[in-house]
C-alpha cells in the first residue's frame, strides 16, 4: 500500500500542477456500464470524491488525498478483487454473489437507469453551457453488448458479472431512446468492438490496453472531426 500511495501522490500532484486554475473548452463523460449497475443509487466512490474536494476546495487541505483515493480505488470491483486475493479470509466481493436473471432484465430498473442518465446529460449540458464549456457524452462499449468474447467472459467470471449484466438488456433500449435526443452531444461507441475477436478486457468489465486504446482512438478521431454539438456514431 505504501508503493500505491506514493504513486497516487505523484499523480495527484501532477493533476494539481497542470490543471489548477485551468478552464477547459470541452469535457468528456464516459457513460453506460455503471449507469445500469447503479440504476437506483450512486457509486461507492462518490462519497470518497466528495471528501477530496471538500478538503482541497473548502478546507484547503490535501494531505489525505492519497488515503481517500486509495480507499476509492479499493472500492472498485478490480480493487476489491485484488484485496480478495491478498486477504481472502477477511474480505468478501459483492460481485461474487450470483444475481437472478430477472433482476438484471427487469424493465422498470432499466428504464430508471436510462431516465436518470438522460436527465444527467441535460443537467450537465445546461451547466456546461452556463460556463461556456462544451460537454460531450460518450456511450462506452461494454462486454455485454456486441462483444465477440462475451461467452468466454461468462465462462471465466460467471456470477462475478452481477448487476453489470443489466447493460446486456439495457443497451439496445438505451441506444434506441437516444435517437430521440439529437440535440444532446452524444457520441455512441457502443458497437465499436463488434467485429473484433481479440480480448479487450482485464476482467469482467475493465478495458485492457487494447480496449482502452480502441476507445481513446475513437474519441480522438470523432473529436477531431467536429467540435459542434452533433450526434455521431463511431463504426
Amino acid at each position: 500500500m505504501k508503493i500505491v500511495n506514493k504513486k497516487i501522490n505523484i499523480i495527484i500532484n501532477l493533476i494539481i500542477k497542470n490543471i489548477s486554475g485551468v478552464k477547459p473548452s470541452h469535457v468528456i463523460f464516459l457513460d453506460g456500464l455503471n449507469d445500469f449497475y447503479f440504476y437506483n443509487g450512486i457509486p461507492p466512490n462518490t462519497n470518497y470524491m466528495e471528501k477530496y474536494f471538500n478538503q482541497l476546495v473548502i478546507k484547503k487541505e490535501n494531505k489525505s488525498w492519497a488515503t481517500h483515493l486509495s480507499d476509492s480505488l479499493m472500492a472498485t470491483p478490480l480493487g476489491r478483487y485484488i484485496v480478495k486475493k491478498v486477504a481472502p479470509k477477511n474480505y468478501s466481493l459483492m460481485e461474487f454473489k450470483p444475481v437472478n436473471e430477472n433482476e438484471v432484465s427487469d424493465k422498470t430498473k432499466i428504464s430508471t437507469a436510462i431516465n436518470k442518465l438522460v436527465n444527467n446529460f441535460k443537467i450537465i449540458k445546461a451547466v456546461s453551457e452556463a460556463f461556456n464549456i462544451q460537454a460531450l457524452f460518450v456511450i462506452q462499449p461494454t462486454p455485454f453488448y456486441k462483444y465477440n468474447g462475451y461467452e468466454d467472459l461468462l465462462k471465466n467470471f460467471g456470477p462475478v458479472v452481477g448487476q453489470h449484466k443489466r447493460s446486456f438488456y439495457g443497451y439496445p433500449i438505451l441506444l434506441k431512446k437516444l435517437d430521440n435526443y439529437k440535440n444532446l452531444p452524444i457520441l455512441s461507441y457502443a458497437d465499436i468492438q463488434n467485429n473484433i475477436n481479440e480480448n479487450l478486457y482485464v476482467d469482467h468489465v475493465h478495458y485492457n490496453k487494447k480496449g482502452s486504446k480502441l476507445v481513446a482512438n475513437c474519441i480522438a478521431d470523432s473529436f477531431n472531426l467536429t467540435i459542434q454539438y452533433i450526434y455521431l456514431k463511431c463504426i
